[in-house]
Order: structure tokens, then C-alpha cells, then sequence
């Protein structure tokens, strides 16, 4: 019997806190040991020779991402971020699917991650490529109808081909929504004279209806956005305000995002900066619902506060806590537990069969 290559990377990994980047001595290993204890002794007994030892690194082997791809499917994606050692242990191992999409949501890493961030780590380099390119030719077509065919720079934006492909790239890893980096390159456009998106707001003189509805829909637009940011038990104040002076050129959709993201960080300091308030609480929301068997979770709900607000601080003891919430009594699973209990006792004091205690 002889040592799969993930058992090999893991017991490597395990043994010097690092990985074998050697493809060969790799490969070796796999038919000079049988077992992981054997690997694992022999490594720490020659941590010191280079020979046997050299080669290390902290970042995942390219080849061996190609190699194990068929053990983890597109979880693969994911060796090349620090969530690596536990993909290599649940191929070593064999864990299950579900148990291994629980130890890797459960990572900071993935945390700090929205949905479209995480997507991204499991795209082809063709597949990453072809998205950005997508996103630059729709950003070059804007650009030319907002500024003309001749700006480069403009009120702080770089518009040039090297600065729309960066933009892109933030876009397509997750980074920004499109249409947030468009009303700013669009308000940006229309405060420089002379350029098509300025002549077309000096042309056009609208009705008082007409910005009424615009700025009713901006107000929407920009409670969805202090939502998605801030949640909904801290409102918002002087929405109508904002839209009126974003309306006006007098303030952008970017300084109340700003805002929002500055009043988030100032609420939930556990919260990583770049992740937004929606995406973040789905984790802890999960945790309390599937503990207290409810269908849903407020934002106002006392236990979900007491963790966002740092008085908790992991979802391992979210989980202990939720279990002493009062309304754990009500649930299933208490019931269950409860049930035993009291068969174990009665077993044991011989009024009712059974193994007891």
C-alpha cells in the first residue's frame, strides 16, 4: 500500500509547516512510505537536511494544483488562498463534501469574502481574462459617449486604456458593482464643460417632475445601499438630503458610500473593511437559525447584536451561546435531548429498561 500525493502534501505540510514544492520528491514519497506516520517521522527527523527537506515554500505548489484538481474538484481554485492546508487534509482524509464546505465557510478567509470574490477564485485564467475583457469593452464604449474620444484623465479617474483595465479587473473579481464605478465616471463626465455627458445635461432642462421622480429614486437606491452596508437597526438620516445633493452635482454616490462603509467600521469592528454588512451577517444569521430552529433572523435579534458587535467572538461560541438562549428550550432538538435524559435516568434507577447511566 502505498501514500496518496495528497497524503504526501499533507503529512508534509503537517510535519514542516511548509510545502514541498519538489514535484520528484514528491512522486517518491508516495511509494517509499506506506503509511503517514512513517512520512511525517522521517521528515521531522531530517528537517535540518537540506536534501531531503529542500524546496520548501508558503505558497501551494502550481503543479500540484493541476494534479489534485480531480480529488477536489473546483475546490482546487481555492489551494492557491490559505484555505490550501484544509482542502489537502479533506483529500488526505476523505472527508465528505458537506464537512469540508463546513470547515472552509467557517475560515477567516472566506468571511472576508463576498459571494462574487469567492466565485472569481475558481475561474480558469482564459475564464478570468474573457471577463475583464467583457467588462473594458463596455467601460471603453461609456467612456467614449461620457467624455469624448480624447480624455485620458479626469477629475481624479484615470479613463486611459492601462486605468479602464484595472478598473475592470477590481470589477470582475468582485470589488465593486458596475454601475456604482459608472455614476461616478457619468457625474464625474458631467461636471467637466464641454464634454458630451456636460452637453447633454446643459441641453436637457428637467421638468420638476422629472427630478422629483429621479430623486424618489435615488432615495431608494440609497437606503439599499446603507442596508446592504449598515443593516437595518442603525437608520439612516437626511436620506432625501443626499439624493437632492447628489442630484445636484453638490455630493457623489461615492461619498455616501463612503459614509456607510465609515459608519459600518465604526459599529462592527470585527467586520473585514472591504466586506459589506449583508454578506457578512449571513454566516452568524446561519448559525442562530439552524441552533434555535428558526426560518429567519432580524437584524435586531439581541444574540445576532451581541456577536456583531464583538461581545462574541467566534461563531464556535455563537453556537454555545444560542444553545443558553432561552428560546433553545422550544426547539427539537431540546426536546430530543431532554427526552434521553430522562429515559437514562429512569433506566438507571431500574423504573424503566435500558442501560442507564
Amino acid at each position: 500500500m502505498s501514500l496518496t500525493i495528497a497524503q504526501v502534501l499533507n503529512d508534509s505540510h503537517y510535519a514542516l509547516s511548509a510545502w514541498q514544492t519538489d514535484q520528484a520528491k514528491v512522486l517518491g514519497y508516495m511509494t517509499q512510505f506506506s503509511t503517514d506516520n512513517e512520512l511525517i517521522a522521517y521528515l521531522q527527523q531530517n528537517k535540518a537536511n537540506g536534501a531531503v527537506v529542500g524546496g520548501l515554500t508558503a505558497d501551494f505548489p502550481e503543479w500540484a494544483v493541476s494534479a489534485m484538481g480531480d480529488l477536489v474538484g473546483s475546490n482546487a481554485a481555492y489551494l492557491k488562498t490559505e484555505i490550501a492546508p484544509i482542502i489537502v487534509e479533506a483529500a488526505a482524509v476523505g472527508w465528505d463534501p458537506t464537512h469540508l464546505n463546513n470547515a472552509i465557510t467557517a475560515t477567516p478567509y472566506y468571511q472576508a469574502h463576498n459571494q462574487n470574490q469567492l466565485e472569481w477564485q475558481t475561474k480558469s485564467v482564459a475564464d478570468k481574462s474573457a471577463a475583464v475583457d467583457q467588462i473594458q469593452a463596455q467601460m471603453a464604449t461609456d467612456v467614449r459617449n461620457m467624455y469624448g474620444p480624447n480624455l485620458t484623465s479626469a477629475n481624479g479617474m484615470d479613463i486611459s486604456f492601462n486605468g479602464l483595465r484595472q478598473s475592470a479587473g477590481f470589477i470582475a473579481a468582485g470589488g465593486e458593482n458596475y454601475d456604482v464605478w459608472k455614476y461616478s465616471a457619468q457625474r464625474a463626465a458631467e461636471a467637466i464643460p464641454n464634454t458630451p455627458a456636460a452637453q447633454a445635461v446643459t441641453a436637457t432642462t428637467r421638468q420638476a417632475g422629472q427630478q422629483a421622480t429621479d430623486i424618489s429614486n435615488l432615495t431608494q437606491q440609497l437606503g439599499d445601499t446603507w442596508r446592504q452596508w449598515v443593516g437595518d437597526s442603525y437608520p439612516p438620516q437626511d436620506l432625501a438630503g443626499w439624493a437632492q445633493r447628489i442630484n445636484m452635482n453638490q455630493a457623489s454616490m461615492a461619498d455616501f458610500l463612503n459614509t456607510a462603509k465609515t459608519m459600518s467600521a465604526q459599529l462592527y469592528v470585527n467586520k473585514p473593511a472591504n466586506l459589506d454588512y449583508a454578506s457578512w451577517v449571513q454566516q452568524p444569521k446561519s448559525v442562530i437559525s439552524g441552533s434555535l430552529e428558526l426560518p429567519s433572523v432580524n437584524d435586531s435579534d439581541l444574540l445576532l447584536q451581541s456577536y456583531l458587535r464583538g461581545n462574541i467572538p467566534n461563531l464556535g461560541d455563537l453556537k454555545l451561546a444560542a444553545q443558553q438562549d432561552p428560546r433553545y428550550d422550544a426547539t427539537v432538538q431540546a426536546r430530543d435531548n431532554a427526552t434521553q435524559l430522562g429515559s437514562h435516568l429512569l433506566s438507571t434507577w431500574g423504573l424503566a429498561p435500558g442501560t442507564g447511566f
